[in-house]
């Protein structure tokens, strides 16, 4: 159920699953070090570690344990960003949303809200989910803003 799952796309944005051909296009995406600052891992820091951190994503996706895409912004017609559903609860019907970076140069645009409001159209339509939740690092506030943005707490 939950391992094939297609584009997701707005006018906008385009969420694909991702595959390891976007690789490179993450690693350019990924330089800036603001987008790191409340991870733990800076998973753009070389283009090995952005392949080791594709390679754990697609693992992780034939675990069921996460689906993640890429985000493309239609505008640019170029990858922009990650994010993925996590933390999937089936017996729960509950799934995260999380492990989103964007490039500076499309945050605080259409490109996030658009990203979430087709994610949790799908989590609540398709996958059928009772229960999304978002993931952010508590001290995020422009994630959390964000967050607010689409209506969420």
């Amino acid at each position: 159920m939950f391992t094939i799952v297609p584009t997701l796309q707005d006018e906008y944005v385009a969420l694909e699953p991702m595959t390891v051909k976007h690789i490179a296009p993450l690693y350019k995406t990924g330089q800036a070090s603001s987008i790191w600052e409340w991870t733990s891992h800076h998973y753009c820091r070389t283009e090995q570690a952005t392949k080791n951190w594709v390679e754990k994503c697609l693992s992780n996706k034939q675990l069921g344990v996460q689906i993640p895409f890429v985000v493309i912004d239609k505008c640019q017609n170029q990858v922009v960003g990650s994010s993925s559903f996590l933390n999937i609860v089936k017996e729960h019907k509950a799934i995260e949303i999380g492990y989103t970076f964007l490039n500076p140069s499309v945050q605080k645009s259409h490109v996030n809200r658009s990203c979430k409001l087709l994610m949790l159209t799908y989590a609540f339509e398709v996958f059928e989910m009772n229960r999304v939740a978002f993931q952010t690092h508590q001290k995020n506030q422009q994630s959390r803003t964000a967050i607010l943005g689409v209506g969420a707490k």
